[in-house]
Parts: C-alpha cells; sequence; structure tokens
C-alpha cells in the first residue's frame, strides 16, 4: 500500500478532479509524488493525463 504525506489527507476522485485547475492538479501529482510521471512531464501534462496519472498511482478507479 502506498504511503502519502501526512498533509495529504483527502484522495480525490476522478470527478472531482476533473472540476480542479489543471495548477491545482500538477501541485497534487507533486504533493503525492506520483511515480509515473518525470517533474518535467507533470509540468507539461494536460488535465486528463494528470487525472490519469493521479488515479493510476493511488489505484483509484475512473
Amino acid at each position: 500500500m502506498t504511503e502519502y504525506p501526512a498533509d495529504i489527507k483527502q484522495t480525490y476522485t476522478g470527478e472531482e478532479m476533473k472540476k480542479m485547475t489543471v495548477a491545482k492538479l500538477r501541485s497534487l501529482a507533486r504533493e503525492l509524488k506520483i511515480t509515473n510521471m518525470t517533474p518535467q512531464e507533470i509540468r507539461f501534462a494536460k488535465k486528463q493525463d494528470l487525472i490519469d496519472a493521479i488515479l493510476k498511482f493511488t489505484g483509484e478507479k475512473r
């Protein structure tokens, strides 16, 4: 099981993430320290790519 940093108290659903801005999703990806995207990929990723990567990393389903 993946351990998240202590300041990440909530995991978001795909629907919740769709309502977030791309900047917020990028911040979330960095805070979670997702391993399936490099920092450069996070920086230039589109919204759906970020959502997919975060869901994949956290093990959630779309």
